[in-house]
């Protein structure tokens, strides 16, 4: 996948600190081990899940400093073990999985790939580096804004989708302890501005140089007709890089339907897609706003768009 906005020969000699990278793949060996031994017992029948053990791995891992990992198997603590969390324990055990996979195979990966898994491990990429790319130019609009909190750090995740390029990319802000994260743009602003993209081997996060509010009317850009055509748009995004974390997206002509205690999709041949109820940090689900959506769509076909993530699909 050619990365609009990655310039490679500013990073060709860009420093992957040696001794970090053997302490990471000493982390690599204690995932392995962990992955093998709950597959060997089985999902539903390990004892490792238990908050003891989880805690204290998560822990071994912040001293490998990979905080990515060590926050994933923090996050395990908080979900009960069972047929319902199963998708989402197999998701969290594979990406884990592929961490430990591509830093004992470092040395053979592509630039673009070694840039990719540091970043996603939790290593720093210098801003002054990625703000001498060539940046993306396009009206942006603020399409969501997500909170989170993780002991004392505050985490901002904004989401934007560029409305000539068709490309979406997010930004990150974050506040320690009592520090006040700068005020958001109100949600569905339209920015003229530049984003200059970090690298790896796909689209994300950017740093959005700002040039002022745009108001006119946005460009058509391409929206998935079909959920099958959505489904192989997937496939292919998770063939090229799988490390793939949340890929937002566009559904055009789709129903909204509630049936069985559950909120569907349904394209223009019938195919079915579940969305998922995303709590927020209020305890809120979005269960208010899907049902919204069906009352305003009076049964006729509409736009919507939604965010995969953890292989699940999200209202954006």
């Amino acid at each position: 996948m050619s990365l609009e906005g990655y310039h490679s020969d500013l990073w060709q000699h860009f420093n992957f600190n040696p001794e970090r990278l053997k302490k990471m793949q000493s982390g690599a060996d204690i995932l392995k081990n962990f992955i093998r031994l709950i597959l060997n017992q089985g999902l539903l029948q390990s004892d490792l899940f238990s908050k003891e053990n989880l805690t204290e791995l998560s822990t071994r891992l912040i001293d490998t400093q990979i905080p990515t990992a060590s926050r994933r198997i923090k996050s395990l603590v908080d979900i009960s073990v069972d047929q319902n969390s199963l998708p989402l324990i197999r998701y969290e055990l594979r990406f884990l999985a592929h961490i430990a996979k591509y830093l004992e195979e470092f040395e053979q990966l592509t630039l673009p790939a070694k840039l990719e898994l540091w970043q996603v491990c939790g290593a720093a990429i210098p801003k002054e580096t990625v703000l001498k790319q060539p940046p993306i130019e396009d009206q942006w609009i603020l399409r969501s804004i997500e909170m989170s909190r993780e002991d004392s750090l505050t985490t901002r995740k904004i989401w934007y989708h560029g409305l000539e390029n068709d490309q979406w990319l997010f930004t990150l802000d974050y506040a320690f302890g009592n520090q006040k994260l700068e005020e958001a743009k109100p949600k569905y602003s339209r920015i003229g501005g530049k984003a200059f993209v970090y690298p790896g081997l796909s689209p994300g996060r950017m740093i959005l140089i700002e040039n002022g509010y745009i108001t006119r009317k946005p460009s058509e850009h391409q929206k998935f007709e079909t959920i099958l055509e959505l489904k192989a748009y997937l496939a292919s995004i998770y063939t090229s890089n799988v490390f793939v974390q949340e890929v937002p997206f566009t559904l055009k002509n789709v129903l909204l339907i509630h049936q069985s205690e559950k909120f569907l999709l349904v394209d223009s041949v019938n195919e079915m897609l579940q969305i998922s109820l995303h709590i927020r940090e209020n305890g809120l689900d979005h269960s208010e706003k899907l049902w919204s959506k069906i009352a305003n769509s009076g049964g006729k076909p509409f736009e919507i768009n939604l965010i995969y993530s953890k292989a699940q699909f999200y209202l954006l």
